[in-house]
């Protein structure tokens, strides 16, 4: 009798560890959709709303509960709650465009990874992420660690956790935890267990790993990184960052300087001019520079006589003069695309450092 009621014990116990609270009461979680905000000691509950269109096009709201880390910055807006604590980030969503009414939960993770893959401020991927589904396509997940730019000009390490989930036809979730381990403290991994206990998921994060990582990659850093315009990338030199003030999303117009400071001499300016299916010769080109600069207020298009070339593209040097300034730099033609590559100096003539830091740009430039 005595061995049956030692197991009875053991039994309660275990179950009290993987889900109850002291009263017995299973805790909450992303399925069974309880609320208790004294459940956890790192998570706190959230309140968003759902709608959708019925059969007979009536639109219809609904309530749903996630739990994420408890900070006065956690928000919500709309099906979307988020919150960062501890250096974890937890961005959560229902029922969200990503993740839309008859995908499949990998289909939908496709266009996140391509899109996190793809961000400018990566310098390298420690973790190539590989997603992972189950038999029936109702839960998918992939997780990645990168190295992305700081504002010291180093690298900073970056987790994330990204997963699609189908609780059922009318209910889809969409999760992403980031983690940055410079913020990381000693209650991350109290907080982490919480996550993965409530939303019933398992974490491969290793903060060792993604310390070591990154301390090898900032004890040798590389001369260059590649910058994503969008359609076309290029390299530029390590310590340069993009001039918010001096660029324009809107017009594919870029500037880059040391510090993102790109007011003095040593400027990169590029800027994307045509995209369309034509490629250009050189010689057309030169005609096109001409005939763009015929009425412009800087005066006419001066063609410069270069011997640099690039493999496989149309390079045209020319310079543009006017109210003490220099417009000097490349048209440069390659795979439909026509993009500028230059600076713009008080500078009559460029210095060499400055012609060798373009020549780099355009011969590494590159179209998706």
């Amino acid at each position: 009798m005595r061995k049956i009621i030692k197991v009875i014990v053991s039994s309660l116990l275990i179950v009290g560890l993987v889900g109850c609270n002291s009263d017995g009461s299973k805790k909450p979680t992303l399925e069974n959709q309880k609320s208790d905000n004294n459940a956890y000691e790192n998570l706190m509950e959230m309140s968003v709303v759902s709608a959708s269109i019925d059969k007979s096009g009536k639109e219809t709201t609904e309530k749903f509960l996630f739990y994420v880390p408890t900070s006065k910055y956690a928000d919500v807006y709309g099906n979307n709650a988020y919150s960062s604590q501890y250096g974890v980030t937890v961005d959560v969503s229902i029922n969200d465009y990503i993740f839309e009414e008859g995908q499949y939960a990998d289909d939908a993770l496709k266009f996140m990874k391509e899109g996190i893959m793809n961000g400018p401020y990566i310098l390298e991927i420690i973790k190539e992420p590989k997603i992972d589904v189950d038999e029936k396509r109702e839960f998918a997940y992939f997780s990645t660690l990168v190295i992305e730019e700081s504002y010291d000009n180093k690298g900073k390490i970056i987790y994330d956790y990204v997963a699609a989930k189908e609780l059922n036809s009318e209910q889809r979730i969409f999760i992403q935890i980031t983690i940055d381990p410079s913020k990381c403290n000693k209650l991350t991994d109290s907080l982490i267990s919480e996550i993965e206990e409530y939303y019933g998921i398992q974490l491969d994060f290793n903060l060792d790993e993604a310390e070591k990582a990154v301390e090898n990659f900032n004890s040798n850093l590389p001369s260059t990184k590649r910058y994503d315009a969008y359609g076309f990338s290029f390299e530029i030199p390590f310590t340069y960052r993009l001039d918010y003030e001096q660029s324009n999303y809107t017009t594919d117009d870029y500037v880059f300087g040391p510090d993102g400071e790109a007011t003095n001499d040593n400027n990169l300016h590029v800027m994307l001019i045509s995209d369309d299916t034509y490629s250009y010769t050189k010689e057309e080109l030169e005609k096109d520079i001409e005939i763009l600069f015929l009425d412009s207020e800087e005066g006419k298009a001066q063609i410069i006589e270069s011997d640099f070339t690039a493999a496989n593209k149309a390079v045209v040097r020319f310079k543009l003069s006017g109210n003490g300034e220099y417009l000097d730099g490349y048209m440069v033609n390659f795979k439909d695309h026509i993009v500028y590559f230059g600076t713009i100096s008080s500078l009559s003539e460029m210095p060499q450092e400055q012609l060798d830091m373009i020549h780099d740009a355009i011969q590494s430039f590159n179209v998706k």
